[in-house]
């Protein structure tokens, strides 16, 4: 039978026709498993996240204890070094165990020349420039207790190499400007994000006619050094606000990140993440990230979240199952990205810690000049996210952040396996999804994930009631190679996901280098509200061969 699927690839007269008439009946028998359709599997959220680090794996901090009585001696000031010694400064990050140790420490270091390059008195942190011998110093003469953490640096998400290798392939196809229809976002409706406040933690801004109308106030401008790294901030900004944005709520931009080198500290990630919840800033967007934990940045988010301030962030851009942080930390939302078709995109990191997916191939974005280019990553995907949950917060202002958070991705369009999965998270935002949640007589199937294991041969596709009503009947329609299969579930319940499985044969990569799925949903009992979701297609290049 598998020599007689591989002939039906070729073209020949009276042999196809008899060849795909088996081809259909051989197929549904395997793939669909005969008249009894399986039953419809529930999605369950988690709410808590699995990091890829526990609180062990963080970046140490050494605790310090000085002599109770000590003897001042005279410290010279950092400013007075050699050029050699200022050379061989290291950044130290010191930690206090409470807000009097904290101003008993910056009153010392004052008084004693060790000025801060950088404090954030709501964690009791400061950071000093020194030589080891002068940390030392620090340590002995202060006669005060704390702890020493260690800062890292952070990107975007494009310069982070360091630990992987550069992702090179093909991201998919771009959404161009249909990224806000894709969502579903009510553009019509010039109120939406009023009254929320976004922080932005990025490059600085250029001026652009995308930003047109926007409420921006940027926080410790700084001059563009290079406008092709400052273009990164002002893409994820024209996405967030602006002619071209999802929202019209309010931003606050601050410059994290240098537009020399695209670079910043989490230190100063974290000084901003405090200041933003200080400002009164409902949600912080940040499109960047390291592979390095860092107990500064972790005591920030959780600042944050105390505060009740949402936060966003990119899982990166390596391809890798390893999500960066701050987005791999417990509370923050981690996103991925998809490309017009639906698809995770190569590039996307993922892991136990990503959230979601967002479009993130080929947005049509503020570019240098006041034209217009192509953005692409999770730095894009980031602001899809944001700018969405500042809409629902805006027209929902009784729900409190968890609320928001839980309702987010509950209300994620299934992808890639069917249910969670660390590929997609909880599957595609969907804002008119969130949006309609509560409406009644909503009746919505969407094509989800399509997937193909090229060890075992197995091809999964699956459904999803995205609607607020019972499906009495949803009709999966598959085609592969020309040959169509259906599928009919009964009684899907609102968020439901039904699939269907089986196993394809190794011959059938003898005539194909690639083969094409095509999915589509119908519900013949009920109008669908939104036909844009019915059809999903991917496609799977042939396995590599194995190795004798």
């Amino acid at each position: 039978m598998f020599k007689d699927f591989r002939n039906n690839l070729r073209p020949r007269r009276l042999v196809l026709l008899i060849l795909m008439t088996v081809l259909v009946t051989w197929v549904i028998l395997w793939l669909w498993g005969g008249p009894a359709a399986p039953k419809a599997k529930d999605q369950i959220l988690q709410i808590s996240k699995n990091t890829s680090a526990t609180t062990q794996d963080r970046q140490p901090r050494h605790r310090h204890t000085s002599p109770q009585t000590t003897t001042q001696s005279p410290v010279a000031s950092p400013d007075g070094m050699p050029a050699d010694e200022t050379a061989n400064q290291d950044a130290h990050i010191v930690f206090l165990r409470n807000s009097e140790d904290y101003q008993r420490l910056r009153d010392w270091a004052a008084a004693n020349g060790f000025d801060p390059i950088g404090e954030i008195p709501q964690l009791h942190a400061l950071k000093f420039s020194l030589s080891a011998e002068d940390f030392h110093r620090l340590l002995q003469d202060s006669g005060i207790e704390l702890e020493e953490g260690l800062d890292s640096l952070v990107s975007i998400p494009d310069l982070l190499n360091d630990k992987y290798p550069e992702w090179t392939g093909n991201p998919g196809p771009a959404f161009g400007d249909t990224y806000r229809a894709f969502l579903g976002v009510d553009i019509d409706n010039p109120e939406r994000g009023h009254g929320v406040t976004i922080a932005l933690l990025d490059t600085a801004l250029f001026d652009h006619p995308a930003l047109k109308g926007a409420k921006v106030t940027s926080v410790n401008r700084q001059d563009t050094q290079d406008e092709s790294i400052a273009t990164h901030g002002t893409a994820v900004a024209s996405i967030l606000t602006g002619e071209t944005g999802i929202s019209n709520a309010e931003l606050l931009a601050y410059n994290v990140l240098d537009t020399e080198t695209g670079n910043g500290s989490t230190f100063d990630l974290a000084a901003a993440i405090v200041d933003a919840v200080d400002r009164g800033a409902d949600l912080i967007s940040m499109s960047l990230g390291t592979y390095d934990d860092s107990g500064i940045l972790h005591d920030a988010v959780n600042y944050a979240l105390t505060n009740n301030v949402l936060l966003v962030a990119a899982a990166g851009n390596n391809g890798v199952e390893d999500v960066c942080y701050p987005a791999a930390y417990e509370g923050v939302l981690a996103v991925g990205a998809i490309d017009a078709d639906g698809n995770v995109s190569g590039f996307s990191n993922y892991g136990e810690g990503l959230a979601l997916v967002a479009p993130g191939v080929g947005l049509q974005v503020a570019a240098p000049h006041d034209e217009y280019g192509y953005f692409s990553g999770t730095s894009a995907a980031v602001p899809c996210v944001t700018a969405v949950l500042a809409n629902y917060l805006s027209a929902n202002p009784a729900v409190t952040p968890a609320e928001a958070y839980a309702r987010l991705l509950l209300n994620c369009t299934d992808t890639e396996a069917p249910g969670h999965d660390t590929v997609s998270g909880y599957g595609i935002l969907d804002a008119e999804r969130l949006e309609g949640q509560d409406d009644r007589g909503i009746y919505d199937a969407a094509a989800a994930g399509i997937t193909y294991d090229d060890t075992t041969g197995a091809l999964t596709v699956a459904a999803q009631n995205t609607g607020t009503e019972t499906l009495a009947e949803l009709v999966l329609t598959t085609e592969i190679l020309g040959v169509q299969m259906v599928s009919t579930f009964k009684d899907v319940t609102p968020g439901s996901i039904v699939s269907a499985s089986g196993e394809l044969p190794p011959d059938v990569w003898e005539n194909a280098l690639s083969l094409k799925v095509r999915t589509t949903v119908s519900t013949p009992d009920a109008k669908d509200a939104r036909p844009r979701n019915q059809t999903h297609y991917k496609t799977f290049e042939a396995p590599e061969p194995a190795e004798n």
